[in-house]
């Protein structure tokens, strides 16, 4: 089942780099395998690193925020091929008749 990065970490969608960090620094530490013996806090403290990963980096916490959960499943370029396809298009039809007919002596 796939979970919302920010739930795991406890912070709302609006939270700074700096509230992200010490969400999963408190976290980290209370479920690091080191610490906790309880074979659920390994999975949890799994969740948590990879929900940071995710969170703490302000390119892929964008395309997290904007695709969802999957967000990997998008290309990473979707945004310039949607920009090259529609801007090409454009680009010809614009360019197809300018300078009006080319006249040869």
């Amino acid at each position: 089942m796939a979970k919302d990065f920010y739930e795991v970490l406890g912070v709302s969608r609006t939270a700074s780099q700096d509230e992200i960090q010490q969400a999963y620094r408190k976290l980290a530490r209370k479920y690091h395998p080191d610490v906790n013996k309880d074979p659920v806090a390994e999975e949890r403290f799994k969740d948590l690193n990879e929900a940071y990963s995710v969170l703490s980096d302000p390119r892929t916490r964008a395309r997290y925020d904007r695709f969802g959960v999957d967000f990997r499943q998008i290309p990473e370029d979707i945004d310039e091929r949607v920009a090259a396809g529609a801007g090409s298009g454009f680009r010809a039809r614009r360019t197809a008749g300018a300078g009006g007919p080319r006249v040869r002596y």
